[in-house]
């Protein structure tokens, strides 16, 4: 039994990284890791209550975005693309290999260009 499914191919070009100068990097690798630390000891005290749990979980998923981002600065951006098939406008993450249009169902395959 074949399983063989029909699908369509993109090429999308990455955009040039922006140049974020050094002196927005360095302190906000220090200061948002810093108040993601500080938020993540607000959230544990929280949590120690039933009431306070309830809180504390927005404050752990913040604290964790807050850490990781200035490492990644390139790993987020996103792109605007179009559907082959139907024209219906997208959007999907850099480096991503498929995605599923939401109208019409077409697998779409991405090919990434430098």
């Amino acid at each position: 039994m074949s399983h063989a499914y029909e699908y369509m191919t993109l090429e999308i070009t990455k955009k040039k990284p922006k140049k974020l100068s050094w002196a927005w990097r360095i302190p906000a690798m220090v200061v948002l890791p810093a108040i993601a630390l500080f938020m993540t000891l607000i959230g544990l005290l929280m949590s120690l209550t039933i009431i306070g749990f309830i809180f504390a979980i927005p404050l752990f998923m913040g604290a964790l975005g807050m850490a990781v981002y200035p490492f990644a600065p390139g790993k987020f951006k996103s792109y605007k693309v179009t559907c082959p098939n139907c024209d219906k406008k997208a959007t999907v993450l850099q480096d991503r290999e498929d995605f599923k249009c939401r109208r019409c169902g077409m697998p779409v395959a991405l090919k990434w260009h430098s």
